[in-house]
């Protein structure tokens, strides 16, 4: 029998992004659109008409500048659905109830609407269980309760700063697998995009055979102190923490139980963000306290793999 495995955990180590432009042009300032690509520094430029690309309903309104970045989305297609989501806020079902309390959110025109769309959606399922980060290209729009109001504070795991489009660089470069080929698709995201559900990976059962030959490697998981051999055990997470040089492992459940049992006890029965949740969002290592996000664990787990 051949065992098969969803292609997006093999797209956990790639950078996919959602953006807001704010067109610069004085016949239609505070104009705004939403895309989606893998290399922002590269889409800018195609919307601005440097090089050859770019959606056409952006070129009668040039020049553009990126005012927000979405990034962290674990695949392509997690992306994808934020992006037809934010666009379209009042047909999508995740962010329709949300949408009808903000006025003007379907207006173009509204910019302030947009961002604060935005911070809303990162309190809702699926994304609030996204480590994601937020960069914010001007100090005008860094301080988001002053340029808007009533804007929610963003996830305790996800992260906000203030930094030009290029710093965004080195994780473009590391990240992308083919980061000169431009995903985005601007408005057309209304038509499912199937990529990451219909690829697969096939494994072979003479990895069976390969792996008697294999030495022997024996570990002991940390929190329930079971030995484990790693030729047989594949579900292994390591604690996240190079600085300190925390080398404990963990089996998966293990580590999914403590993170829940931890968050319930330190707040005390109250609302937390990994109550009632069989896989946890975030939690502390129990050994170096290092905080660390589940997502980014299984995109370290994916590595050594």
């Amino acid at each position: 029998k051949k065992f098969t495995s969803h292609s997006h955990l093999s797209s956990m180590n790639r950078f996919f992004c959602c953006y807001l432009l704010e067109s610069l042009h004085p016949k239609h300032l505070n104009n705004t659109y939403i895309g989606f690509t893998i290399n922002p520094i590269q889409r800018i430029r195609k919307h601005n008409g440097f090089i050859k690309g770019g959606a056409k309903k952006t070129s009668k309104k040039r020049p553009w500048s990126i005012v927000a970045i979405v990034h962290g989305f674990p695949t392509k297609r997690a992306a994808l659905q934020f992006e037809w989501s934010w666009q379209k806020p009042k047909k999508s079902l995740k962010t329709r109830q949300m949408a009808m309390n903000i006025k003007g959110c379907g207006n173009q025109y509204f910019l302030k609407a947009k961002i604060r769309i935005m911070f809303e959606m990162l309190h809702l399922d699926p994304w609030i269980n996204y480590p994601l980060s937020v960069l914010m290209t001007s100090d005008k729009y860094y301080d988001t309760h002053k340029f808007c109001k009533n804007i929610p504070q963003l996830p305790s795991h996800m992260d906000i700063n203030v930094n030009p489009v290029e710093s965004l660089l080195p994780k473009i470069v590391n990240k992308s697998d083919d980061s000169d080929e431009d995903y985005d698709l601007g408005d057309n995201t209304d038509e499912d995009d199937d990529d990451d559900d219909n690829n697969i990976l096939n494994v072979n059962n003479n990895n069976d055979n390969n792996d008697n030959k294999r030495e022997t490697k024996l570990d002991i998981c940390c929190i329930c102190a079971q030995i484990k051999n790693v030729n047989e055990d594949k579900y292994w997470l390591r604690c996240l923490n190079k600085e300190d040089n925390c080398k404990m492992k963990f089996h998966m459940c293990c580590l999914a139980k403590e993170f829940i049992n931890n968050n319930v006890n330190d707040n005390n029965g109250s609302n937390n963000d990994n109550d009632n949740l069989l896989i946890p969002r975030t939690g502390h290592c129990p050994f170096c306290g290092k905080n660390m996000s589940w997502i980014n664990l299984l995109t370290d787990f994916k590595k050594q793999s």
